[in-house]
């Protein structure tokens, strides 16, 4: 969850229930496209690729938010199917 929710957000969860109710589909608990945890070899690449000028702005924001869908999807799975 760390890599989607704001730091705030995850602070104020104390509890694994509170854990559970925090809300991932909610655009103002995410955190930005350009802050989104994507992995280290993943940030690594793009980061090249945008220097080399062999993929564009627009390109990388689309990477980034489709990376952060990915995962808001599948931590409300995993959420959803958890047994708490």
């Amino acid at each position: 969850m760390a890599a989607v929710i704001k730091a705030d957000v995850l602070a104020k969860a104390t509890t694994p229930l509170k854990l559970c109710e925090i809300k991932v589909n909610d655009a103002a608990q995410q955190l930005h496209y350009k802050k989104v945890d994507i992995g280290f070899s993943a940030s690594k690449i793009v980061k090249t690729m945008s220097q080399e000028k062999k993929i564009s702005e627009l390109r990388e924001m689309e990477f980034r938010e489709s990376a952060k869908t990915f995962i808001v999807i599948l931590v409300s799975r995993l959420l959803d199917k958890s047994p708490l």
